[in-house]
């Protein structure tokens, strides 16, 4: 309808055809918006508030369940609107969560305020719930793992309260920051907005569900009134008449009352003081037992036993008592059929919550029977380490150092933090808390102290989002480069290019060449070896490659060697060097690398000790 009123519905057929003759007959007509087309109507739209109804109150129970304190969702509205004039109004960042609609074709999306959902997180994580509601922040990747949880809890919830009309099977495809990122369907498709106030101790916020034109489609049919209680699952009768015979052993209050001869207003204006006003008695009158306030049967007099009566259904020929499940009172049957579904209702929740007990007991056996099987065959230290270790809340991040997992803890809440710190060993929880800017150090270590219970499944979800983020990071800090990489380098490189080296950094870094020689050792610095040193050298290598690496050497590192070799064998070795001829430098390059590699492995061994000159 346009905003003219009521009376611009009335219009003449010509006024809209635009026909110029005269017409008798006026029509009335409703002008059709094509920008925002209506194609819910409002039995439809009546049907998906009943079913957000019972999706509410399910979601209540399952919040404060999860939260542990007294929160409540409520249905708010439900309106038809185009999905441009919902997403375009939001501010971001936000929370979208994305969900499959099997067997429907299509997504729906979840909305939750962003301040709702951080305070969520907080008593997920220990705390009492207070934020600063004025800072908008993005969720970080380990708050989102967590707030998952949630929302596969509340996609449950939505599958059990459509149950009755399709056996949905919603399925969380993403989680989101921005609008752009959610873009279902066209900003023209019209929508079905479903709206909840979400109430918690810390105030109250919104959680908008958007179900596009095009997923439910194929329910318009159902949706209905005709449909939706058609579809309500009523006991058996042999639940009711079980319902009905637990009912009658349950004690209650109730009254006899039993009428008397009819008053008229004269007669009641002439009663004088002192008169006698007979009252009824009992006998062949009928009765009327009335319990809850509410008159449930009328009864006959059969027969009066001293003080005792026995009275039957007005009607009945049985004794009231007697069993007869015909008399029951038909406005006793909605109450027993609720009942009814009640208790079907109960014993599927308890069907489910058995199977899951069952699971998890069967998992704990599991899992003991693997650590006796470790405990008997000798594998007690590792059984001992995962029981005590990696069992424990946080237990994997123990082997990294604080600077490993810093960075990851810049951005995050200081409850996420204190929750983190909380589960490691003091002296890692104290270098973390080092590392934090002074400002933060005191917020965390106040939410230590006040922290509450935190559900186990949390301090999982969390750990494993932390690996997640820790997977390409090391558990010892890798050194790359620096004075012993070039040593190295300069160790195994031909000599040419390891005295270009050291000559050009002698004229451009002094320093860093007298630090490189430092820390070399070449062929020529056996001399620095002690006699026991250098015989132990002698004894590994090969004599041929003693005697290649010694061309290119001076004649006094010569002597020494030889020296430490009685005569005969001195005199072997020299003739030795004397047949070699001339050699290539390479040749003795590749031989003194095998005998520095000797001297490293030697000295590795303990065998040998490594004294190099300080540089002067």
């Amino acid at each position: 309808m346009s905003g003219e009123g009521p009376e611009a519905s009335l219009r003449r057929g010509s006024e809209i055809l635009g026909h110029t003759g005269s017409v008798d007959k006026e029509y009335r007509v409703k002008l059709y918006d094509f920008r925002r087309p209506d194609k819910f109507s409002m039995e439809q739209i009546w049907t998906v508030c009943n079913i957000h109804k019972s999706f509410s109150s399910l979601m209540t129970t399952s919040l404060s369940a999860t939260l542990r304190q007294d929160w409540r969702a409520e249905l708010e509205s439900v309106d038809q609107m185009t999905f441009d004039e919902f997403m375009s109004p939001l501010p971001t960042p936000n929370i979208f969560v994305v969900s499959d609609m099997d067997p429907l074709k299509g997504k729906a999306i979840y909305q939750l305020d962003p301040v709702e959902g951080r305070v969520m997180l907080d008593r997920l994580f220990g705390g009492v719930g207070e934020i600063d509601p004025t800072v908008r922040r993005e969720l970080s990747a380990m708050e989102w793992s967590v707030l998952a949880g949630i929302f596969l809890k509340i996609l449950g919830n939505i599958r059990e309260a459509w149950s009755q009309l399709i056996d949905l099977r919603p399925a969380l495809s993403s989680m989101e920051t921005y609008t752009q990122f959610c873009q279902i369907v066209p900003p023209s498709e019209m929508i079905l907005l479903v709206t909840l106030r979400i109430k918690s101790p810390m105030g109250e916020g919104r959680m908008n569900l958007v179900y596009p034109f095009l997923v439910v489609e194929p329910l318009l049919p159902k949706l209905s009134a005709k449909f939706w209680y058609g579809g309500m699952r009523r006991g058996s009768e042999k639940e009711r008449y079980a319902i009905a015979d637990t009912a009658r052993l349950i004690p209650t209050d109730a009254e006899l009352l039993v009428r008397g001869p009819l008053l008229s207003l004269s007669g009641i204006a002439g009663i004088e003081k002192g008169q006698l006003i007979p009252l009824p008695v009992l006998d062949g009158r009928n009765c009327v037992l009335r319990a809850g306030g509410v008159d449930q049967l009328e009864l006959s007099l059969v027969r009066k036993r001293g003080s005792k009566y026995e009275l039957r259904n007005a009607g009945s020929a049985e004794p009231t008592g007697t069993g007869s499940r015909a008399g029951l009172d038909d406005r006793l049957a909605p109450a027993v059929a609720g009942i009814a579904t009640d208790i079907a209702a109960l014993r599927e929740t308890l069907a489910g919550e058995l199977g899951s007990l069952g699971s998890e007991i069967r998992k704990i056996k599991g899992e003991q029977e693997t650590l006796a099987d470790r405990l008997d065959f000798g594998d007690g230290e590792a059984a001992a380490t995962d029981r005590g270790v990696a069992a424990s809340p946080m237990g994997s991040l123990r082997d990294y150092p604080a600077q490993a997992l810093l960075p990851f803890l810049a951005n995050e809440s200081a409850q996420l933090v204190a929750l983190i710190v909380a589960n490691l060993d003091d002296g890692l929880a104290a270098k973390i808390l080092d590392g934090l800017p002074e400002d933060r150090q005191a917020a965390v270590v106040e939410k230590i102290a006040s922290m509450h219970r935190v559900a186990p499944s949390v301090l999982e979800t969390l750990e494993n989002a932390f690996l997640n983020l820790l997977r390409d990071a090391r558990k010892d800090d890798a050194q790359v480069g620096g004075i012993d990489k070039v040593v190295g380098i300069l160790n195994i490189s031909p000599r040419a290019v390891e005295k270009n080296v050291i000559e050009s950094l002698e004229r451009s870094k002094p320093e860093l060449a007298e630090d490189i020689k430092r820390n070399m050792f070449v062929f020529e610095d056996i001399v620095l070896l002690d006699d026991e040193a250098i015989r132990a050298v002698v004894d590994r290598v090969d004599a041929r490659d003693l005697l290649v690496a010694m061309k290119p050497v001076s004649d006094a590192i010569r002597e020494r060697i030889f020296m430490l070799f009685d005569a005969e064998d001195a005199k072997k070795l020299r003739e030795g060097y004397a047949k070699l001829g001339k050699m290539r430098l390479s040749e003795s390059d590749a031989a003194g690398q095998r005998i520095v590699e000797a001297i490293r492995t030697l000295e590795g061994e303990g065998r040998i000790t490594i004294v190099l000159p300080e540089a002067t």
